[in-house]
């Protein structure tokens, strides 16, 4: 999906990276980010305040997904069969960032297990990857906030929510959980050095974070 993305943990295959690369080097070359992620996520809370679970759903901008899907059909092979493989690539390099997100409970950390299910679609003009995660054990959130933030720490790609509907509650405990989507405020020296950069930039770690949206929840039953 972007340069950075397809090297770190998109890997996709070769010849699709090729055709992603040519794709990008014939378009805007400055200004970070150079692709966007639309995100849902679901919370899955039982009865007793309790995570359980959580399932996020990123959807990828019409332009990478159309290079990619193009490049598969003309392949020849089984379209399903090939994003089945991309997305189990996709899933595999994702562990080992941590499936981009930071996540809080109380103020202590939550690290996501190896999703249970995952799938990479295409869903009318984008491809979509869907992870479910099953928690080892429940989490109380009874009267303590759980945030999470989900951003490419590079920046390279910025990844948000478009609404409110794209925080999912179980309607049986939505009525005690308020939430809220906290807007990052970077000052303009940020914004600027961020437009000037290139899509050859390599040292911009820790950028994605400043640029982060957070989603802040609390129980109170």
């Amino acid at each position: 999906m972007l340069a950075s993305l397809c090297v770190s943990f998109f890997s996709v295959p070769r010849k699709i990276f090729a055709v992603v690369v040519l794709w990008l080097m014939s378009s805007l070359a400055i200004a970070h980010p150079h692709n966007w992620i639309d995100l849902k996520t679901e919370l899955l809370i039982n009865s007793r305040y309790e995570l359980v679970g959580i399932k996020m759903r990123w959807q990828f901008d019409p332009y990478y997904s159309m290079t990619v899907v193009s490049e598969l059909q003309r392949s020849g092979q089984d379209m399903s069969q090939q994003l089945a493989g991309i997305g189990e690539e996709m899933v595999l390099n994702l562990t080992k960032e941590d499936y981009y997100s930071q996540i809080e409970v109380g103020e202590k950390p939550l690290k996501l297990p190896v999703p249970r299910e995952y799938s990479l679609l295409a869903e009318g003009a984008s491809l979509v990857l869907s992870m479910d995660f099953a928690l080892p054990k429940p989490v109380s959130l009874s009267h303590q906030k759980i945030t999470l933030s989900t951003f490419d720490p590079t920046y390279y790609v910025a990844m948000n929510y478009r609404d409110s509907h794209d925080l999912i509650l179980p309607a049986t405990i939505s009525a005690n959980c308020q939430w809220h989507l906290i807007v990052p405020k970077p000052d303009e020296k940020t914004i600027e050095y961020a437009s000037s950069l290139d899509r050859e930039q390599k040292d911009t770690q820790g950028l994605g974070q400043l640029f982060a949206e957070t989603m802040q929840l609390e129980c109170l039953p």
